[in-house]
Protein backbone atom coordinates (compact mmCIF):
# COMPACT_ATOMS: atom_id res chain seq x y z
CA UNK A 1 0.00 0.00 0.00
CA UNK A 2 1.34 3.27 -0.84
CA UNK A 3 2.00 5.98 1.81
CA UNK A 4 -0.58 9.26 1.65
CA UNK A 5 1.12 12.37 -0.37
CA UNK A 6 2.89 15.06 1.94
CA UNK A 7 3.54 17.70 0.00
CA UNK A 8 6.03 19.51 2.69
CA UNK A 9 9.36 18.29 3.79
CA UNK A 10 12.46 19.28 5.72
CA UNK A 11 15.82 18.63 6.33
CA UNK A 12 17.62 16.94 9.45
CA UNK A 13 20.84 17.32 8.63
CA UNK A 14 20.82 15.61 5.38
CA UNK A 15 18.31 13.30 6.22
CA UNK A 16 14.65 14.68 4.34
CA UNK A 17 11.76 14.07 6.66
CA UNK A 18 7.94 14.57 6.17
CA UNK A 19 6.45 17.84 7.61
CA UNK A 20 2.75 17.70 7.91
CA UNK A 21 2.03 21.76 9.87
CA UNK A 22 2.43 24.14 7.20
CA UNK A 23 3.60 26.91 9.57
CA UNK A 24 5.98 24.81 10.61
CA UNK A 25 7.51 23.87 7.94
CA UNK A 26 7.32 27.58 6.19
CA UNK A 27 9.15 28.80 9.24
CA UNK A 28 11.47 26.10 8.93
CA UNK A 29 12.02 27.06 5.41
CA UNK A 30 12.66 30.57 6.12
CA UNK A 31 15.90 30.37 7.75
CA UNK A 32 16.98 26.70 6.37
CA UNK A 33 20.45 26.41 4.30
CA UNK A 34 19.45 24.49 1.64
CA UNK A 35 21.70 25.03 -0.68
CA UNK A 36 23.66 21.05 -1.67
CA UNK A 37 25.78 22.43 -4.13
CA UNK A 38 26.46 25.38 -6.86
CA UNK A 39 28.84 25.75 -9.51
CA UNK A 40 29.83 28.16 -12.12
CA UNK A 41 30.68 26.37 -15.43
CA UNK A 42 31.50 29.16 -18.12
CA UNK A 43 28.51 31.37 -18.02
CA UNK A 44 26.16 28.74 -17.00
CA UNK A 45 25.28 28.56 -13.50
CA UNK A 46 24.60 24.89 -12.12
CA UNK A 47 22.85 25.04 -8.56
CA UNK A 48 21.29 22.17 -6.35
CA UNK A 49 18.79 23.15 -3.80
CA UNK A 50 16.44 21.25 -1.43
CA UNK A 51 12.91 22.56 -2.42
CA UNK A 52 11.06 21.20 0.31
CA UNK A 53 8.06 20.45 -1.40
CA UNK A 54 7.20 17.39 -3.26
CA UNK A 55 7.44 17.28 -7.04
CA UNK A 56 6.78 13.86 -7.38
CA UNK A 57 2.97 15.10 -8.21
CA UNK A 58 1.66 11.58 -9.87
CA UNK A 59 3.47 8.75 -8.31
CA UNK A 60 2.55 9.83 -4.46
CA UNK A 61 5.38 6.99 -3.51
CA UNK A 62 7.47 6.70 -0.87
CA UNK A 63 10.18 8.95 -2.64
CA UNK A 64 9.28 12.32 -2.59
CA UNK A 65 11.43 14.35 -4.94
CA UNK A 66 12.59 17.33 -2.97
CA UNK A 67 15.72 18.03 -4.09
CA UNK A 68 16.03 20.13 -7.17
CA UNK A 69 19.51 20.92 -10.11
CA UNK A 70 18.65 23.47 -12.43
CA UNK A 71 21.48 24.75 -15.01
CA UNK A 72 20.93 28.63 -14.80
CA UNK A 73 22.49 31.38 -17.74
CA UNK A 74 20.74 29.27 -20.91
CA UNK A 75 19.19 31.74 -23.57
CA UNK A 76 16.88 31.11 -25.91
CA UNK A 77 18.61 31.71 -29.75
CA UNK A 78 22.05 30.94 -29.03
CA UNK A 79 24.38 28.58 -28.59
CA UNK A 80 23.20 27.96 -25.05
CA UNK A 81 20.03 27.20 -26.02
CA UNK A 82 19.65 24.17 -24.02
CA UNK A 83 17.56 23.52 -20.41
CA UNK A 84 18.49 21.12 -17.39
CA UNK A 85 16.21 20.54 -14.76
CA UNK A 86 16.31 17.23 -12.58
CA UNK A 87 14.86 15.98 -9.02
CA UNK A 88 16.05 13.60 -6.58
CA UNK A 89 15.20 12.15 -3.41
CA UNK A 90 17.67 12.26 -1.48
CA UNK A 91 21.07 14.45 -0.07
CA UNK A 92 23.29 11.61 -1.44
CA UNK A 93 21.55 11.47 -5.17
CA UNK A 94 21.44 15.34 -5.23
CA UNK A 95 24.81 15.16 -5.14
CA UNK A 96 25.73 12.81 -7.96
CA UNK A 97 22.91 14.56 -10.22
CA UNK A 98 24.80 17.88 -9.28
CA UNK A 99 28.26 16.53 -10.59
CA UNK A 100 26.54 15.26 -13.53
CA UNK A 101 24.93 18.17 -14.31
CA UNK A 102 28.09 20.10 -14.20
CA UNK A 103 28.68 17.46 -16.75
CA UNK A 104 26.39 18.92 -19.26
CA UNK A 105 26.88 22.06 -18.79
CA UNK A 106 30.64 21.40 -19.38
CA UNK A 107 29.56 19.63 -22.55
CA UNK A 108 27.10 22.27 -23.66
CA UNK A 109 29.59 25.38 -23.29
CA UNK A 110 32.47 23.72 -25.21
CA UNK A 111 30.20 22.46 -27.70
CA UNK A 112 29.07 26.11 -28.08
CA UNK A 113 32.97 27.23 -28.29
CA UNK A 114 33.66 24.91 -30.99
CA UNK A 115 31.14 26.34 -33.00
CA UNK A 116 32.10 30.01 -31.92
CA UNK A 117 35.70 29.12 -32.43
CA UNK A 118 36.27 26.05 -34.92
CA UNK A 119 40.06 26.34 -35.05
CA UNK A 120 41.83 23.29 -32.81
CA UNK A 121 44.75 26.48 -32.38
CA UNK A 122 42.19 29.16 -30.82
CA UNK A 123 39.75 26.41 -29.13
CA UNK A 124 40.35 25.30 -24.95
CA UNK A 125 37.95 23.25 -22.66
CA UNK A 126 36.02 24.92 -20.06
CA UNK A 127 35.62 23.13 -17.02
CA UNK A 128 33.66 23.51 -13.89
CA UNK A 129 36.92 25.19 -12.04
CA UNK A 130 36.81 27.46 -14.31
CA UNK A 131 40.75 26.40 -15.91
CA UNK A 132 40.95 25.95 -19.84
CA UNK A 133 42.53 22.84 -21.13
CA UNK A 134 44.22 23.11 -24.48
Amino acid sequence: MKSPFRLHWKLDGKLVVPCDDFLEWARWYETADRVVKQTKVGPLDVSTVFIGLDHNFFQHGDRPLVFETMVFGTQAKSDFDEGYTNRYSTWEEAEAGHAAAVAWAEAVVNKAKAKLCPSPQRLSTVTSTGTLKS
